[in-house]
């Protein structure tokens, strides 16, 4: 079972449990913040007198106001979460595949089990325009490579899948398939 999508926050998976407990909570809290916050500005700067009324009402509007921003807050993150979660799904099927198949296209990359501990891993698209790129355009590259090889290895599947193999990232640039512009063994 899975706990959490790739790059999704653990604390998400168990606020979103309790929705309008997230909202009321959240948005109270920044509306007395707000309201605190003006009352503060108004007495002190300002040098006006306090209002207890007038200070009653700005509260309550902060509040109501701090509640629609953390209903949109949370529709925002269910949404983000709900799209980990699909990408989830893909690296599950994605290893399925690459354990039938030897073969797997995620985004940018492609894998190719070369052998039973030889994981092969490059790029499908090179990001750069240039013919002969500079050594920071290979290296900047191949930290892009690299993270997305991390943002996979957060999939359960995928990290156990690759746990006893070899992982070796290859760069290619668009003109020459069969030559890596640049290697590493991770």
């Amino acid at each position: 079972m899975k706990t959490t999508p790739i790059g999704f926050d653990q604390k998400w998976t168990l606020r979103r449990k309790n929705k309008w407990g997230y909202i009321f909570y959240l948005g109270t809290f920044q509306g007395i913040a707000i309201g605190l916050l003006i009352l503060l500005v108004e007495v002190i700067l300002l040098k006006s007198s306090f209002n207890p009324s007038q200070f009653l009402v700005k509260l309550l509007f902060f509040t109501l106001l701090g509640i629609v921003l953390a209903h949109r807050n949370f529709g925002i993150n269910e949404k983000r979460y709900q799209s980990c979660l699909v990408q989830d799904q893909n690296v599950d099927q994605g290893v399925i595949l690459l354990g039938k198949e030897k073969r797997w296209e995620h985004e940018n990359l492609t894998l190719t089990l070369e052998s039973e501990n030889l994981l092969l891993i490059r790029n499908k698209l090179f990001w750069l325009e240039d013919e002969r790129p500079t050594a920071r355009q290979v290296d900047d590259c191949m930290k892009t490579l690299g993270d997305d090889l991390m943002k996979l290895k957060q999939n359960k599947a995928f990290s156990s899948f690759i746990k006893d193999k070899k992982i070796s990232l290859q760069l290619f640039n668009n003109l020459d398939q069969l030559h890596p512009i640049a290697m590493d063994q991770v």
